[in-house]
């Protein structure tokens, strides 16, 4: 019995150490009730549900982000093609205008 008392002091001890605030049966009993009285269970429902529809939305975006990377290597390749068109005419256009004078 006597034993009992000391361990309950001890305890006591450390949750005022703590200021009740940040010792982990404290912390714990704290979320519990929290969790039980003062947020509604539908509500967690309701986040449940939106979090596995923006898991679904983000998985069908990162698909059409990576069609998006390969449509823009694709027009860059076609970019760059056309640049070195581009750039051989300005040298065609200029070696023949050199050869004209």
């Amino acid at each position: 019995m006597i034993w009992c008392v000391l361990q309950c002091h001890r305890v006591a001890n450390e949750f005022v150490k703590l200021d009740f605030e940040s010792h982990p049966a404290i912390v714990r009993e704290i979320s519990l009730f929290i969790i039980t009285e003062c947020i509604d269970p539908d509500d967690i429902t309701k986040l449940s549900s939106k979090i596995t529809a923006v898991s679904s939305d983000s998985t069908k975006l990162v698909a059409r982000f990576a069609k998006f990377e390969d449509d823009y290597k694709e027009l860059k390749q076609k970019h760059d093609a056309l640049d070195n068109s581009l750039a051989q005419h300005k040298n065609a256009y200029e070696n023949y205008k050199k050869a004209r004078k």
